[in-house]
């Protein structure tokens, strides 16, 4: 090494130095190589984090779809009890018994209950209204709306009964009085089925 010349020096540093196509090759490969892993990671975490989004945004939904079943739930007991006592003292009245005492106090009640379950039915159609699921809370509106139709008509047949036509109006009210809630019943059914169905249609957008 000691004997060897400035031009030699040179040359064999040029050689060191210099770089064949396979060099810029393997730069090229492992860039390519750490680029792709750079994005593979990010592409997975995004995913991962859009998923994980996803289910969460799923799980509010599933609650408030089970808080609309509970005011669903809440307003169908209030009404078949209301329906119940109001049989019993619309046939206890075309007999001309009186109303009173522990009886009168429970028909009081059912009445007083489903007054009060009426926002329970308004609530479960906003939820769904809200949850987009339009259909489902229509069918809820039209149920809660056919209740309280029957519900003027025994309010009217009562507050009419002592009027000359009034025995035959409770007649009238009490031959279809039986059918009447047993579509309401089936209205009801409909109701709960289509709200179970939403449960569904909601998880599988997962």
């Amino acid at each position: 090494m000691e004997n060897l010349t400035y031009e030699q020096l040179l040359k064999l540093v040029e050689v060191a130095t210099r770089k064949d196509p396979f060099d810029y090759i393997a730069l090229v490969v492992s860039s390519a190589v750490t680029l792709l892993a750079v994005g593979m990671s990010y592409f997975f975490f995004k995913n991962h984090s859009s998923q994980v989004t996803n289910e969460k945004v799923i799980e509010k939904e599933v609650e408030k779809l089970y808080e609309a079943v509970d005011c669903l739930f809440e307003f169908c007991n209030s009404v078949n009890l209301y329906f119940s006592m109001k049989e019993k003292s619309l046939l206890r009245l075309k007999c001309c018994e009186t109303i009173e005492g522990g009886f009168k106090d429970k028909v009081d009640e059912a009445t007083d209950g489903v007054f009060a379950s009426f926002k329970h039915a308004h609530k479960a159609a906003f939820i769904l209204r809200a949850l987009g699921e339009i259909e489902t809370s229509s069918l809820v509106d039209i149920y809660r709306s056919d209740v309280i139709q029957l519900r003027k008509d025994i309010y009217r047949v009562e507050i009419n009964f002592s009027e000359p036509d009034g025995v035959r109006q409770l007649e009238s009210l009490l031959a279809e009085y039986a059918s009447r809630v047993s579509s309401l019943n089936k209205q009801k059914d409909q109701c709960l089925d289509a709200v179970a169905k939403c449960k569904w249609r909601i998880k599988s957008v997962v």
